[in-house]
């Protein structure tokens, strides 16, 4: 089975995110590795929160993370919809390791938001009723590494329109021109 890996990214003038000036390395070696990764075949994707909102949207536990941490949460890396990275972005080997999980493997894993580790649990499963994604599940977890509480949130139906969310976005692209000018941005 080929992973599906997607990196949500933060705002950024260009689908790189390395032109300007002012380029990081890690962000090259990132790119570099992605798009190798992309002409071997592998299900891997990037996507711009201010270009494509919308993928964004169709994960809750993104849009959930960005709503509670805002843009420093970002990048965020999924696995079969499953986040296993936020705030930097994958190295190659992580990259790696992520394609090798066999099957349904992700299906207890949870991503501890305080230590950054994957974990593998059943953890508790709760029914509960999202205003924006209607009925949902939470996943709760205690880290054996940190013993930290983690939650997960997965989306049972199609997500309605989220208008706090268009609003947020919204905002980010009137501010520099889609990330140029932002913290963290790619040209600024």
């Amino acid at each position: 089975m080929n992973k599906k890996i997607i990196i949500y990214d933060p705002p950024m003038c260009c689908s790189f995110g390395i032109c300007g000036p002012n380029q990081n390395q890690t962000l090259i070696d990132f790119q570099d590795t992605f798009t190798k990764l992309k002409q071997s075949g592998h299900n891997i994707e990037r996507f711009i929160i201010t270009k494509s909102p919308e993928k964004f949207k169709e994960n809750p536990q993104v849009i959930k993370l960005i709503q509670e941490q805002q843009l420093k949460v970002l990048p965020i890396t999924t696995v079969d919809g499953v986040i296993v990275k936020t705030g930097s972005y994958p190295t190659g080997k992580e990259l790696e390791g992520y394609l090798i999980i066999k099957g349904n493997q992700m299906k207890n894993k949870f991503f501890c938001q305080h230590c950054q580790e994957i974990f593998e649990t059943k953890g508790k499963k709760v029914k509960y009723r999202d205003p924006i994604f209607g009925p949902c599940w939470e996943r709760i977890a205690k880290c054996p590494i940190c013993d930290a509480e983690c939650r997960e949130y997965r989306q049972k139906n199609s997500a309605k329109k989220d208008t706090n969310f268009d609003d947020y976005v919204d905002s980010l692209r009137n501010q520099g021109g889609g990330g140029c000018n932002l913290e963290g941005g790619c040209c600024g």
